[in-house]
């Protein structure tokens, strides 16, 4: 066992060598049975493997970790040990949970919520900005933000595009805009 996993967890290697009850007394209460029946069947598959789950580091805090490892054999085939590295993903965890709060948030608002690439390409778009311009996603995603635009705003389109490239936000347009059905309506 490494020395470096008392820099991680918290605990030295020989905590860790204290059997596996070391192990899964640290999983998350509502991980500890589908983790373990999963590393069960993954250590009988050949070749690497991998897990996900919470881990209770020693001062009571769970953290998320993957669990790379791998079933080594001796030289008569017989299992010897097993090779493995545990990594930390709780920053990314709540990273990827912030990414679907704003997701949901997106979903459900009735504003009509779109990015464009510096290059002008529509690259997301809403259910509200579907229910808006009437394009739905598959149509909108890919084409050019202009599509949007009503013939007698393409004035406008001078400023718009400067702050597109400029990856400027542009939280509302006062402008005229072009419905998929070709009618043309103002946006604020």
């Amino acid at each position: 066992v490494s020395p470096n996993i008392r820099a991680v967890f918290g605990f030295g290697g020989g905590d860790c060598l204290q059997g596996s009850g070391c192990w899964r007394s640290r999983l998350h209460p509502q991980d500890a049975e589908q983790v373990q029946r999963d590393f069960a069947t993954r250590l009988a598959s050949p070749g690497p493997q991998s897990l996900e789950y919470r881990f209770r580091f020693p001062d009571d805090s769970y953290h998320w970790l993957r669990d790379d490892f791998q079933l080594c054999h001796d030289s008569a085939g017989q299992p010897a040990f097993v090779v493995g590295t545990w990594t930390d993903l709780t920053r990314r965890k709540a990273q990827e949970q912030q990414l679907e709060h704003y997701a949901a948030i997106v979903q459900c608002s009735n504003d009509a919520i779109f990015s464009v690439s510096r290059g002008g390409q529509i690259e997301a778009w809403s259910p509200a900005a579907e229910r808006l311009f009437g394009h739905t996603a598959p149509q909108a995603i890919g084409q050019n933000y202009r599509l949007l635009v009503a013939p007698s705003a393409v004035p406008d389109l001078r400023r718009f595009d400067a702050r597109v490239v400029a990856l400027d936000p542009v939280a509302s347009a006062n402008t005229m805009a072009r419905h998929r059905d070709g009618h043309d309506f103002p946006i604020a």
